[in-house]
């Protein structure tokens, strides 16, 4: 199993959805 990959994939995701600046 690659948690890490998956994390770092929804990880990259709410990044792109939600940018930094609104949290």
């Amino acid at each position: 199993r690659e948690v890490a990959a998956l994390l770092k994939a929804l990880r990259d995701r709410a990044e792109i959805e939600l940018p930094e600046e609104n949290l």
